[in-house]
Formats: C-alpha cells, structure tokens, sequence
C-alpha cells in the first residue's frame, strides 16, 4: 500500500460545508481521510492505480483537500460544472490533468471513484465516454494504489 502523505487536516463544519454544496453525503472512509490528511501526495512520485476499461496503470499527482491553495475541492469541482455529474466532487488529479470524481448519489450502481478524462487524452475517450470506474469505495482506491 501507498501511503498518502498528508497536507493537514480539516474539521467537521467544513466537510459539512461540501456536503452542503453538492447536496451529497460523503462516505465515512472520505470523511475520516479528509479529517486526518486533508488530501496529500502520494509518498512516491506517480503512484499508479488501474483503470480496467483502459487496460492502462495511471499515475496518480494529487488528492485535493478542503482550502489548500490550488489543490482545494471546492474549486475544483466547480471548474467544469456543466461536466461534472450531480452529487460529484472533484478529489484529485494525474498529472496530465485528468480528474479523479467521487460520486455519492446514493446508488450502489453510479457511487464510487471514476477517472475523469476531460482532455481526451487516452484514444478511447470521447464525448460519449471519458469517465472511468475505478474503484468503490475511497479505501478500495487508496488500497489499490501501488
């Protein structure tokens, strides 16, 4: 496993304050994660996760955090409105720029953690489909990181 090194910690009103804006509840992984780290780095440069659909390992940059200068959720999420799903967060990046989304609907089938490939950069997206399912929960991602 990867560890994930952190940029601080936030509290419960602020994680309110999300939940509040994108009219989403975050999972209790989520929650403890920002609570302890408030995002971070990978502790190697570029630690990779998988995405099945592309049959590719892609580095992982960045794990946004709540008010962290440039790396903040809230900022993120709301760069590209028009594109990012109802009860969506924007939680970190590859270093391309590609998005990593955590999605809490409330349904097993659409919730979890996808690759968000707005810029097309993989020859398998398109405007038809550039998001990727990942994994399900936050710590089956953080798990899978290597």
């Amino acid at each position: 496993m990867v560890t994930i090194l952190p940029y601080g910690a936030t509290n419960i009103e602020e994680i309110g304050r999300i939940e509040s804006m994108f009219d989403m509840k975050l999972p209790e992984d989520y929650t403890t994660f920002l609570l302890t780290h408030n995002g971070g780095k990978p502790e190697v440069e570029y630690a990779e996760f998988h995405v099945d659909f592309l049959k590719k390992d892609i580095p992982l940059d960045v794990l946004y955090g709540i008010g962290i200068s440039d790396l903040d959720i809230i900022e993120w999420s709301n760069f590209f409105p028009e594109d990012i799903p109802p009860k969506t967060i924007v939680i970190g990046g590859d270093p391309g720029g590609a998005m990593l989304l955590l999605t809490c609907a409330g349904d097993e089938e659409e919730d979890g953690i996808f690759y968000y490939d707005h810029a097309y950069f993989h020859e398998e997206s398109s405007d038809e489909c550039n998001t990727y399912f990942i994994a399900d929960t936050f710590t089956e991602f953080i798990n899978s990181l290597k």
